[in-house]
C-alpha cells in the first residue's frame, strides 16, 4: 500500500474555509469558478443588506504567488416591485394619496390611486387669477408629473367617502 500525499492549492484551501464560514448560512451560496486562466469564488448572496456588507468586507482578490483568486459577492437578482407597489411606496404616509384601489378588467389588474378630494393652490404666475395662483386636484398633479403610468389611473377620491375611511 502507498500512501498518495495530495497538496491542496491555496485557492481550493481559500474555498473550504469560506465554506466552512458560510456553508450553513442559507442565504449564502458559494461557488468555484476555476479555468486555467481564471481563479473565482463567487458568493451569491440573497440578502441585499448581507451582499452589500459582505462585498464591503472581503477583499476582492487574494494573490497567491503567480496565482491571483477574484472574491466576487453577487446579490440575489432582486425582485423589481410592480409600478403600483412603487406608487405605494412613494406615497407612503403622504396624505396626498388616500388609497390604492385594483380591479381586475378582461384579465388585466388596472389600478387606481385616489387622492385627497381637495383643491391646491400655488403661486403660478398666472394673469387670470388675482393672486396670480393656479388652482388644482392632486389627481391632476399626480398626472403632470407622473407621466409613465401603464395601468395606473388617478383620480380624486369623493369627499363623503373620505369620511367614511
Amino acid at each position: 500500500m502507498s500512501d498518495i500525499t495530495r497538496i491542496s492549492p491555496s485557492w481550493e484551501m481559500l474555498y473550504s474555509e469560506m465554506e466552512k464560514m458560510f456553508g450553513r448560512d442559507p442565504e449564502v451560496h458559494l461557488e468555484r469558478m476555476y479555468t486555467t486562466d481564471e481563479k473565482k469564488i463567487v458568493l451569491r448572496v440573497d440578502n441585499q443588506e448581507k451582499a452589500e456588507a459582505l462585498e464591503k468586507l472581503l477583499p476582492s482578490s487574494i494573490k497567491y504567488g503567480n496565482i491571483e483568486v477574484k472574491i466576487v459577492v453577487i446579490p440575489a437578482n432582486l425582485q423589481t416591485p410592480s409600478v403600483v407597489e412603487m406608487y405605494a411606496k412613494a406615497f407612503e404616509g403622504n396624505p396626498a394619496l388616500k388609497r390604492i384601489e385594483t380591479v381586475k378588467m378582461m384579465g388585466d389588474e388596472i389600478h387606481f390611486l385616489l387622492f385627497e378630494n381637495r383643491v391646491v393652490r400655488f403661486f403660478a404666475d398666472n394673469i387670470g387669477d388675482y393672486q396670480g395662483k393656479k388652482s388644482m386636484l392632486y389627481e391632476d398633479i399626480a398626472k403632470e408629473i407622473f407621466r409613465f403610468r401603464p395601468g395606473i389611473y388617478f383620480c380624486t377620491a369623493d369627499a363623503e367617502e373620505e369620511a367614511d375611511h
